[in-house]
Formats: structure tokens, C-alpha cells, sequence
């Protein structure tokens, strides 16, 4: 993974082989660069998406900032701190609560997340979410159990109803 620590305010992602030290892990590396279009091959697996997507959210909050931030860039993102994953390696909790992320949340990156059951974005401060919440969390309507974003930067009008998730058991 490289850094330019140049910010344009766009990323690509792309790839390059790496081993994989894992049975899930992904066969490639995603590097950021510069657009947010992905410039991979169109088959990538549901592990590299979501590897990728991270990888987004990681970048766009300030990594330097954060509180812990252990193993992030590692090539297993099921390793990272505050993700946990099921035995096929999709994402199913993102638990970075009180983490100091610094930075905004752009509506798309949760779309890669099909499993996840478990959000907590709560006691960032710094953290800005996008105008239209509805949006940003529709796709997860149909796995998402717990959601914590309380004490955060929500100027958001449009706050999702407990109703329109039919999993969702916790709602802070």
C-alpha cells in the first residue's frame, strides 16, 4: 500500500498481485491514487470489494488521527481493528466507536457491505456523514441488526426510520 500524502480529494484504487495469507484474503492489493472509479478487472470478489471499500473509509477519515488503528493496510482486512468478519471473510460488524476518525463519510461506502449486521460510527465528533442518511444507510436494509452513530456530526434531516430496517434490533 502507498500514500502519496498527497491530496487531491478523489482516490482510484488499484491493484497489484500480493500472496495471500489467508484462505479469504484477497489476491490483490488495492493501492489509492487519485479518481473514486475503481480501475481493477469488473470480476472482483465480494472479499476485494469489501477490502477495498475499507480501504476508502480509512483514507477519507484521517488514518493518523485515529485512536487504534491496528493492522489497517494489512493485506486481510478481517485483521483490521474493529472489523470482524464471518468464516468466508465478508464483513459482518465495523466497530470503530470513539476512534477519533476526523474527516467525511461519502453516501457510497457502505454499498460494498451486504453482510454487515453490526455499524458503530458512535463518539467520533469529527466524523461528517452525508445530507441524506436514508441514502447513506439503505444498503444495509437487509443485514443490519445494530447501528450506533450517537455523538457524531449528523446535521442530516432525513434520519432513517427504525421501521424501514427490518433486522435492526438497536438504534442509538
Amino acid at each position: 500500500m502507498t500514500d502519496t500524502g498527497t491530496d487531491t480529494g478523489t482516490d482510484t484504487v488499484t491493484f497489484r498481485p500480493t500472496p495471500a495469507p489467508k484462505s479469504h484474503a484477497p489476491t490483490s492489493s488495492p493501492t489509492i491514487h487519485g479518481s473514486r472509479e475503481p480501475t481493477s478487472s469488473p470480476t472482483l470478489s465480494p472479499f476485494e470489494i469489501e477490502h477495498t471499500a475499507l480501504l476508502v473509509i480509512y483514507y477519507a477519515t484521517r488514518p493518523q488521527t485515529w485512536t487504534k488503528r491496528l493492522k489497517w493496510l494489512s493485506p486481510d482486512h478481517c485483521d483490521y481493528y474493529g472489523v470482524r468478519c464471518d468464516d468466508s471473510g465478508r464483513v459482518v460488524s465495523i466497530n470503530l466507536s470513539d476512534n477519533n476518525l476526523n474527516g467525511i463519510i461519502r453516501a457510497n461506502s457502505l454499498e460494498a457491505f451486504t453482510e454487515l449486521e453490526v455499524l458503530d460510527l458512535s463518539l467520533n465528533p469529527s466524523l461528517i456523514f452525508p445530507n441524506d442518511l436514508s441514502g447513506f444507510l439503505d444498503p444495509l436494509r437487509s443485514s443490519l441488526n445494530y447501528l450506533s452513530l450517537s455523538s457524531n456530526n449528523i446535521t442530516s434531516s432525513s434520519f432513517p426510520l427504525r421501521s424501514s430496517f427490518p433486522y435492526l434490533q438497536t438504534l442509538l
